[in-house]
């Protein structure tokens, strides 16, 4: 036998990008982080940082801009050669 109840649960509807505040809808149906882009640290035991957590929600444009940062930081910390960094 099934025994039910009814039950009311938040669910996340909007998420807001944490570096240039694009609103971004979460279409109904849909999961909440399908169309996000997230950037999550955790530092743990032994770091400076021991015990701090970052988090931040990013839309594509804002995602793709650090991800092309990080990318040229990477190439210039490792002294290779980096094909051609263009911005959207």
């Amino acid at each position: 036998m099934k025994i039910t109840e009814k039950r009311t649960v938040d669910v996340i509807t909007k998420y807001l990008c944490d570096v240039c505040d694009t609103v971004f809808e979460v279409p109904e149906g849909y999961n909440s982080t399908e169309n996000l882009g997230q950037l999550n640290a955790h530092w743990g035991y032994g770091s400076t940082q021991d015990g701090s957590r970052y988090h931040l929600d990013l839309c594509e444009k804002c995602y793709r801009l650090l991800k092309t940062i990080v990318e040229a930081a990477l190439c210039l910390l490792t002294k290779k050669l980096c094909p051609m960094i263009t911005l959207d």
